[in-house]
């Protein structure tokens, strides 16, 4: 439904599954990952992705959401070390991860790091239309 593009119809297909199922981690996820695309709920974003770093502290996959809910959260500081750990645990980080991973760094005040990261995120798919404006520009 989401990528669909009807956001709304899947956040109700996720809070029903919840319901049902309110442990389920990828559910938490991947419901917490898309609230932050849509920049909305934060609150509890977090509050769902922090359940599935509490069962799977090590999932780079979750890391990556947990650093991102953060990140939107503008807690710039705190969505570092995260981020770091996703980077150090995954053998071949994604585009999309190392732009985030970019992001992050930009915002913690290091741009020429973030530049590096961008420019190695770049030759990779799942990047977003910024990435170019990144580097040559820093965020905007």
């Amino acid at each position: 439904m989401y990528r669909n593009g009807d956001a709304d119809e899947a956040f109700k297909n996720f809070d029903q599954m919840l319901v049902l199922e309110p442990d389920n981690i990828q559910v938490l996820n991947n419901y917490s990952y898309y609230l932050v695309l849509e920049e909305r709920e934060l609150d509890k974003a977090l509050e769902m992705i922090s359940k599935c770093i509490a069962k799977e502290p090590e999932n780079a996959t979750y890391l990556d959401t947990f650093a991102w809910v953060l990140y939107q959260r503008k807690e710039y500081g705190k969505a570092l070390d995260p981020m770091l750990k996703v980077i150090q645990i995954s053998k071949e980080p994604s585009g999309e991860v190392l732009e985030h991973y970019g992001d992050i760094l930009f915002r913690n005040g290091k741009p020429e790091e973030a530049k590096q990261v961008w420019i190695q995120a770049k030759g990779k798919k799942d990047v977003s239309d910024k990435i170019d404006s990144k580097i040559k520009s820093g965020l905007q």
